[in-house]
């Protein structure tokens, strides 16, 4: 499953230069060098922007050690650690802002010590390593209260609530929020109110609680448009985007990550503008359009390369790999998962690891090969204990693994741990318990008919089939089983010649995309039905053969004219419905 990326607005502290332009004109070149780098890093719209940036910064840094200024020194080093935390290179930046920490202690600065350790917790955060997060986050704060910084205790404390949030700790994320939404309204710091605000909305969207999550954000959105501050509310409207999408309400995700992409564009907002795309990738994902989810991805993974942000690359990359997967193309699916897990143990993303070591273990479960899939799940399983996420997801898939091998006594502690509609409706038809999976089923189908989610929809049908078969109700089974067949259709006939060669290898949480094709036939037959029986039968066979000429019908490297090609995709379709239309 593809993860959707919300932005948070955390607190990142940037440190202004001391030095006086009258020291001299090697002081003045080095503060004119580091203006530059400023500007700069803060409209980069490419790597090319913050490598030059860099280049400066370490230019200016040269002459202010020359000089004997160390305590511009130290704001330098810190502002090089922002620009590689920005890049996603977590032990590079940890190393600036430690120098810059041992210079702000050596001169004193306890103001300068308390900004960087807030930065410090900032890279720990990304980095999933959350209890080190904290640990920095409250040195930070403890300075704050010490020199009475208010406004700078109400950011530690957000940034508190943002490693909880992150943790899935949500009502302590809550407490330490509302304690710095109270500062920030007592010192009418309103824009810290409205990052807030946004930030109380992802909390909300994690609990489960949207229509909350909505109102907290359309407060926050207020406050943005009121202030003029534009990037912030497309953060705030991409939020809106995930919010709706985990909601089920596609259409409206829709509507609000394009609003967050036009803001991006029209201020240069480059990073968010992939986000924006990578997000609107993820929903025509889930919609089966799969061709369009590729065209958005590839954007936003250009984006990313263009800027130099590799995590964002990482991200993009699992998400190409989760859609080739859906799309059972199993050996592109794990090109771009080994390629995102390369950057993820490259930048130290350990949750990013976890995340797509979890997803490859996928990929092999769908290619039968059970042990390789196992030791993938419980390398991901053990990065999330490790780092205190939690771990539904991959004890759900270490579940089905088990249940793919008929071991229903590990399966089910695993399964109903995670309680996942779809896996609980499978265990319950292997347990021949076919009301509790109807029951399980139902849920699944309630919420895939509101968003149109399409595996969701295809397992919903496909299992209540199954479920009413088992039940003995074959009228019902026979529904159920139609609906499974004319939405496989529907989402087959959108997709192109080359996008279908695989499309019923695929199987979606335990059924292959055949299942109601066969179950339908099944439950004819029992009916005394046999020539609709044989008829359905027939068809599946026809359409699995119509594919099979698909794949041969690709013309690789001959000059065939569009004509041609075009009425052999028709003559294909047509065999495979022919028999399906003979009396």
């Amino acid at each position: 499953m593809s993860k959707t990326i919300t932005i948070i607005s955390a607190m990142v502290f940037v440190l202004c230069l001391f030095s006086s332009p009258l020291m001299g004109q090697s002081s003045a070149d080095a503060i004119r060098l580091y203006n530059e780098a400023d500007a700069l890093r803060k409209k980069a719209r490419s790597n090319e922007d913050l490598k030059k940036a860099v280049q400066k910064y370490e230019e200016a840094l040269s002459i202010f050690r020359k000089m004997g200024n160390v305590k511009d020194e130290g704001s330098t080093l810190m502002n090089l650690g922002i620009v590689y935390h920005d890049w996603g290179q977590y032990p590079k930046a940890v190393e600036y802002y430690e120098k810059s920490m041992q210079i702000f202690k050596k001169v004193g600065d306890v103001a300068g010590e308390g900004m960087t350790l807030n930065n410090l917790g900032m890279v720990y955060s990304g980095w999933g390593k959350n209890a080190k997060a904290v640990e920095y986050y409250e040195k930070s704060l403890e300075i704050d209260r010490k020199l009475g910084n208010v406004k700078g205790e109400g950011k530690t404390l957000g940034n508190l609530g943002n490693v909880y949030m992150g943790w899935g700790q949500y009502s302590k994320a809550v407490e330490y929020y509302e304690k710095s939404m109270q500062i920030f309204k007592k010192v009418g710091d309103v824009k810290s109110e409205g990052a807030t605000l946004n930030n109380l909305g992802l909390v909300y969207m994690g609990w489960g609680q949207y229509s909350k999550a909505v109102e907290y954000y359309e407060k926050s959105l207020q406050i943005k448009r009121k202030i003029g501050d534009v990037k912030s509310e497309g953060a705030t409207l991409n939020n809106l985007g995930g919010v709706y999408m985990d909601w089920g309400q596609y259409a409206k995700a829709v509507e609000y990550y394009e609003k967050s992409l036009e803001i991006a564009r029209k201020i240069g907002d480059v990073k968010a503008e992939g986000s924006a795309l990578n997000n609107l990738g993820n929903v025509y994902k889930d919609w089966g359009q799969y061709a369009k989810a590729v065209e958005y991805y590839e954007k936003s993974l250009e984006i990313d390369r263009k800027l130099g942000n590799v995590k964002g690359e990482g991200q993009s990359l699992m998400n190409l790999g989760t859609m080739y997967k859906d799309w059972g193309q199993y050996a592109k699916a794990v090109e771009y998962y080994e390629k995102s897990l390369e950057i993820d143990r490259k930048i130290g993303d350990v949750k990013g690891e976890g995340l797509t070591l979890t997803n490859l273990g996928e990929v092999y479960r769908h290619l039968g090969e059970h042990n390789r899939a196992l030791a993938s799940f419980q390398k991901g399983l053990e990065i999330y204990v490790k780092i205190g996420v939690p771990a539904g997801r991959p004890n759900d898939l270490i579940g089905n693994l088990y249940l793919d091998s008929g071991d229903l006594a590990k399966a089910e502690p695993l399964i109903k741990a995670a309680n996942f509609n779809s896996s609980l409706g499978r265990l319950n038809l292997a347990k021949a318990d076919y009301p509790s999976a109807k029951n399980s089923y139902e849920k699944l189908l309630k919420s895939a008919e509101q968003n149109r989610n399409a595996n969701n929809l295809f397992t919903a049908y496909a299992g209540l089939g199954m479920s009413y078969e088992g039940m003995g109700d074959n009228p019902q089974a026979v529904e159920y089983y139609r609906k499974a067949v004319a939405y496989t259709e529907d989402l087959r006939s959108s997709l192109n010649p080359t996008e279908r060669e695989t499309f019923f290898d695929v199987r979606i949480s335990g059924f292959y995309r055949t299942a109601p094709y066969d179950g339908l036939a099944r439950v004819l037959a029992k009916m005394n039905r046999p020539v609709e029986a044989l008829k359905e039968s027939e068809y599946t066979r026809a359409r699995i053969f119509a594919e099979s000429i698909s794949k041969r019908s690709e013309y690789s490297g001959l000059d065939v004219p569009k004509d041609i090609r075009d009425k052999d995709s028709q003559l294909t379709d047509e065999l495979a419905v022919l028999i399906f239309t003979l009396n």
